[in-house]
């Protein structure tokens, strides 16, 4: 009798095992290590995503592949106007860093043949900004910038004429760094915080990025940016 009492109890422990619920989820699947190749997107922001990561990216935000691309700020509210639980991670400033780093990857793939005015541009961009962070003595802006402006260089390259490059610039480049020359001495001397030293600093800074700008195009691009962001 104790010998069928024993049989019972494990027919019943085996047969609750066997009907236990399976508790992977979608999420225990997305936890998995993702072995797919990595992906630098820029080395300055230390950006990496890997190719499933970036594959993902594409199929829930058509606006990055989209045949005319739109510009990042048309393209991230786009990504706002129709947000889901899966944006939340987009939904903060540092989140729009992101969004921008990715959406430079897949415009980039448009912009073929551009690599050593993609390599200037990106320099001159970020000596603007930095330029400008140390006259604004910091600021959260400056360091979000600095990793948008991925983006902003692949949409200017995408939006480029190919005839601009041919147009005579040299009076129109040494007007621009004069102008801009100019507008540092003035911040300067209107800041008691910053002095002779800054002053000093940051024209060379600018004599670096005029040495940067080799045609026209950079010319107007350059202009372009720091007109629009600061």
């Amino acid at each position: 009798m104790r010998k069928k009492a024993h049989l019972f109890l494990l027919l019943c422990v085996v047969a609750c095992h066997a009907n236990r619920p399976d508790h992977r989820t979608k999420m225990d699947a997305v936890k998995k290590e993702d072995n797919s190749p990595k992906i630098l997107i820029d080395s300055a922001a230390n950006a990496v995503y890997t190719e499933n990561e970036l594959e993902d990216f594409s199929k829930r935000y058509p606006v990055l592949i989209d045949e005319i691309s739109s510009s990042p700020e048309v393209a991230y509210a786009n990504l706002r106007c129709h947000p889901t639980q899966e944006d939340a991670g987009f939904n903060s400033e540092a989140g729009q860093d992101g969004f921008y780093l990715i959406y430079s990857y897949f415009l980039k793939k448009k912009n073929v043949g551009q690599g050593q005015r993609r390599e200037r541009l990106l320099k001159l961009y970020r000596s603007i900004n930095e330029i400008y962070g140390e006259l604004a003595q910091g600021g959260t802006y400056f360091g979000h910038q600095f990793n948008r402006i991925p983006a902003f260089v692949e949409y200017d390259l995408y939006c480029l004429a190919p005839a601009d490059s041919s147009l005579i610039y040299k009076n129109i480049k040494s007007l621009y760094i004069g102008l801009f020359k100019e507008e540092i001495k003035n911040t300067v001397s209107e800041d008691n915080e910053l002095g002779p030293a800054t002053e000093k600093k940051l024209l060379k800074e600018v004599d670096k990025l005029a040495l940067l700008i080799t045609d026209y195009t950079d010319l107007m691009l350059v202009r372009k940016f720091q007109y629009s962001h600061y």
